[in-house]
This record gives C-alpha cells, structure tokens and sequence, in this order.
C-alpha cells in the first residue's frame, strides 16, 4: 500500500515557517532552512494532493479534516514574508489575499457543518483553526508593509474566539457527560491546538494595533504563556504515545507560541508603562519556547519522514 503524506502535516510546514520567524533574531540562515523546509513540504502535499484526488477527499471527509487543511492557507501567509524577501517582492500581496479567500472559504464550509449538526462530537479545538486561523493575515500584512489591513481582520477573530471558545466548553461538558472517550476532535494531539488561538491573536493585536494597550497586552501574553504550560503537560504523555498521523497537529501551536512569547516583550518595551520593566527579563526567557518549539518540529518531522519511508510489514 502507497504510504502518503498525512492531512495533519500542514500543520507542520506553518509550523516550520513560523519557526524561521522565531530563529531569525538569532540567525539568518536558519529562518532560511527553515523556510525551504516548510516550502518543500508544502509542495510535496500539493504534488501528492493533485495526483491522487480520492486520498485527498477521502482525508479532507474524515472528522475536522476541513479544519486540519484550513493549516493550508494558514502555512501559506506565514511564507508570505518569505516570498517576498527571497521571491517576489510585493507581488507577495497578492499571495496574502489568496490565502484569506481560502481561509474565508473553509470558515463559511465549517459554519455550515456546524449550524446542521451541532452536536458534541462534532466540536473540536482544531476549529480554531479555521475561526481564529485569520489572525495570521493580520501578522503577515504587518511583515509586508500592509499593517492597516489586519486590523478588521484581527477584531473579526477575537469575535469567533470568543464564541468559539464558550461553545467548545459548553459541548465538552455535555460530551465528558455522555461519553467518557469523546469525539476524536478531544483526544490528543488534537487537544494541543488549544494552545493556538491565543499566540496567534498576540501576534496579531501587536502587529495591527495602532497603540498598544498594557491590559490587552497583558492578558493576551499571561493567557498565551499558559495554554503553552497546558500544551507541554500534554505533550509529556503525546509524546510517549506510539505514532499516529495526527502527530503533527502538535507543531504549529507550539511554534506560534514560542514566537508571540518571543515578540511580547518587544511589544511591551514600545508600549511603555510597567510592563516595559519585564521586557528585557522575559526577552531572555522567550529563548526556552523556541527551542521547545525548535525540538518538536525537527522531532516531528522525522517522525513523519520515518513513517513515510518505512517498509510496509
């Protein structure tokens, strides 16, 4: 049987290109590596994706598999600063629109889903990423000069976080009651997403805001450092598990936590005020996140190469 590339590894190639985003204070060339790493697993699952159709639908219909492609659109405006300092210049802008359609796409399919069967099983924390996954736009129009255009986006996505944030806990509560395994979309590497949404608003808020408010700040960085905390409890006993396809859905929300955690205090030293004191102190500690973050995607990556290459028993 032809071993494929899994949905989930999207969420590694956004993974990889968020890290070079963090590793670049440090050097260079490494924001390079992993830039081609993130290009080159992206174009092998659009290779993979385009000559094999039925595996591709077949994946995209299994439970939450339109949120785990809703990654793709998500890796692609993390390579948007990429493209366009090594590719295209400003013609990256229009890579950036592409990928808010998409992403805009996969929010109005997941609604739907939502809206004909809201049932316990059917509500995950991969949904982020198709209803928090936007706050990216907001990050990268920043990185390309177009700062300005996030903003709409970013107060659209706290919107969506913060109703998809109180559904999640209300179904989780019926689901736990009624099932004690729960729906897939609960179970781990699954449940490490939670640690997404908010990173992602962090980078988007100090990216899109005009002035930087000490309270917001505060809260989105303290709430980022612990859904990270949580996410690393959980990876003690992901990481101990055997392997499973869905292994990669732990990369992205790891890496994008690591570089909000490593932007904060920058943020915090231009916003003035109290905090600004801390920033040099949690600028020296964000370096334990990115290495974490540095660790899993590499790990990750040669687990899915491993599994990708290995003989068929």
């Amino acid at each position: 049987m032809k071993k494929r590339l899994p949905l989930s590894v999207l969420s590694l190639v956004a993974a990889f290109a968020a890290l070079g985003a963090a590793l670049m204070p440090y050097q260079a060339a490494l924001r390079a590596l992993c830039g081609v790493i993130a290009m080159a697993l992206g174009i092998a699952f659009i290779v993979q994706s385009f000559s094999d159709t039925k595996h591709i639908a077949q994946s995209m219909g299994r439970p939450f598999g339109i949120a785990m492609f809703a990654y793709f659109p998500l890796a692609v405006e993390f390579l948007v600063p990429y493209a366009k300092d090594y590719f295209i210049g400003d013609a990256a802008s229009k890579m950036l629109l592409l990928g808010l359609a998409l992403q805009g796409v996969l929010l109005l399919v997941s609604v739907v889903r939502l809206f004909r069967a809201h049932k316990a099983e059917n509500f995950s924390p991969l949904l982020y990423v198709p209803f928090v996954g936007m706050a990216s736009f907001s990050w990268a129009a920043d990185k390309i000069g177009s700062a300005a255009t996030g903003k709409p986006i970013f107060l659209v996505t706290v919107f969506f976080f913060a109703v998809l944030s109180l559904l999640l806990l209300v179904f989780l509560r019926r689901g736990t009651r009624r099932d004690a395994a729960l729906a897939p979309g609960f179970r781990s590497p699954a449940l490490v997403t939670q640690a997404m949404p908010l990173p992602l608003l962090l980078l988007a808020y100090t990216a899109s805001a005009n002035t930087l408010t000490l309270p917001i700040l505060a809260v989105l960085t303290l709430g980022t450092a612990m859904t990270w905390v949580i996410a690393l409890v959980l990876l003690a006993r992901i990481l101990r598990a055997p392997y499973e396809e869905d292994l990669a859905l732990i990369a992205f929300p790891m890496t994008v936590s690591a570089l909000a955690l490593q932007r904060a205090p920058l943020a915090m030293q231009a916003a003035g005020g109290t905090l600004a004191s801390l920033a040099p102190l949690l600028q020296q500690v964000s370096i334990v996140p990115v290495l974490v973050a540095a660790v899993i995607c590499y790990y990750v990556l040669l687990r899915v190469l491993l599994a990708l290459f290995a003989k068929s028993k």
